[in-house]
């Protein structure tokens, strides 16, 4: 059925960039207008023309039977300067709480006990956690986390990259209002059960993924999660998930309401599929950050940061002070409880491998100085 209704759009479709307004020289066009219609989308719009993905096309019943399967690397969360020297991680990101903050709308939360500027990109650009990383020069000294060199531990195979994504029912044309998208949790190829192995990153790795036997699900299948809502628009891919586990450093941590996003293109000659120009956001609550601590300093400087280490009080007001975000439980005013991320990615083509465990902690914390009992709602002492 999906092929035959693939056939009639085509026939439909002669002159096809007139038709259905592909707009085929017009691909890295990003729209900026709400997702959903109505009064109250329009007015916030209007507000500072917030920043958000395309929205769904204007097709109905446009499914078809295109697959491909992709990992997510070369990550860049925004932590540079821009072309005018100024701080990056406002250009990279999506409006995902509704309001431009300090351009004449208030911030859903307070971040007053962190002294944080709960200030938003322009076009309410959230991006919190590319603010994060972009200060650790000023607040450490170096930067400890980058893009650059979580891309290049990827590539050696030594990190996990952000996800594994699987995308079906793809229609191969410029608009879809039926795409199915599957977001799996990839490991490092290092843990491969059978063998670690460098990827070649040509499209042929067999990608290592999560068990889902470890977050309570059946033994021998990969935690995955499926999008609420999937499309394409102008052959940009847009896909929304509720939550999904991802890495960073090889550390895994829970983040929600993930916008990911891509163009969709086509190599002629290998005749593949393939994400490029990608963004994926969302957010992660500051308290699941702070119960990572630990692992990241001990991935990336060797010793377990604990609440009894003299540097701590530093470091859980860095964070701390990052958070931007509601998670809806709280009354307006109330702290923020939680941390946008923006993540610009680019990805290859890779085939579901091996399920196989998260690799274990390094070294952690003692129960009582243990991070994962703080929490960034608690003034910072």
């Amino acid at each position: 059925m999906r092929r035959l209704r693939a056939l009639s759009l085509l026939l439909t479709c002669l002159g096809c960039e007139t038709l259905i307004g592909a707009d085929f020289d017009d691909a890295k066009r990003r729209p900026v207008a709400s997702v959903d219609g109505g009064a109250d989308a329009a007015e916030e719009a209007g507000s500072c023309d917030n920043a958000r993905p395309p929205k769904p096309p204007d097709v109905t019943g446009a499914g078809g039977d295109t697959r491909f399967s992709i990992v997510l690397h070369e990550l860049y969360f925004g932590e540079g300067k821009d072309a005018q020297d100024k701080p990056d991680y406002f250009n990279v990101g999506f409006d995902i709480d509704g309001v431009c903050a300090g351009h004449g709308q208030a911030p859903k939360c307070s971040a007053d006990f962190t002294g944080a500027d709960p200030t938003d990109g322009p076009h309410g650009e959230d991006n919190g956690v590319g603010r994060m990383l972009f200060e650790q020069d000023s607040a450490f000294g170096t930067k400890v986390v980058s893009g650059e060199f979580v891309s290049k531990s990827i590539r050696d195979g030594a990190y996990a990259p952000f996800g594994f994504i699987e995308v079906g029912g793809y229609n191969s044309f410029s608009e879809d209002d039926e795409l199915e998208v599957t977001w799996s949790v990839a490991l490092a190829t290092q843990v491969t059960p059978s063998g670690s192995f460098v990827p070649k990153l040509d499209g042929s790795d067999p990608w290592p993924l999560a068990d889902a036997v470890q977050i309570g699900g059946t033994a021998g299948n990969p935690i995955q999660y499926k999008s609420t809502r999937a499309y394409a628009n102008k052959r940009r891919l847009v896909a929304y998930f509720e939550e999904a586990i991802v890495p960073l450093a090889n550390v895994y941590f829970q983040a929600k309401k993930l916008i990911l996003t891509g163009d969709l293109d086509y190599d002629p000659i290998d005749q593949i599929w393939n994400l490029s120009d990608g963004l994926v956001a969302g957010y992660s609550e500051s308290d699941e950050l702070l119960a990572i601590v630990p692992q990241i300093t001990t991935q990336f400087l060797g010793v377990p940061l604990c609440t009894d280490n003299a540097s701590y009080k530093s470091t859980k007001a860095f964070i701390c002070r990052n958070a931007d975000h509601a998670t809806g439980a709280l009354e307006p005013g109330k702290p923020c409880d939680a941390s946008s991320f923006a993540i610009r990615f680019e990805s290859v083509n890779a085939v579901a491998g091996e399920v196989g465990m998260f690799p274990p902690p390094k070294a952690k914390c003692p129960a009582a100085t243990d991070p994962s009992t703080d929490s960034c709602t608690i003034p910072v002492k």
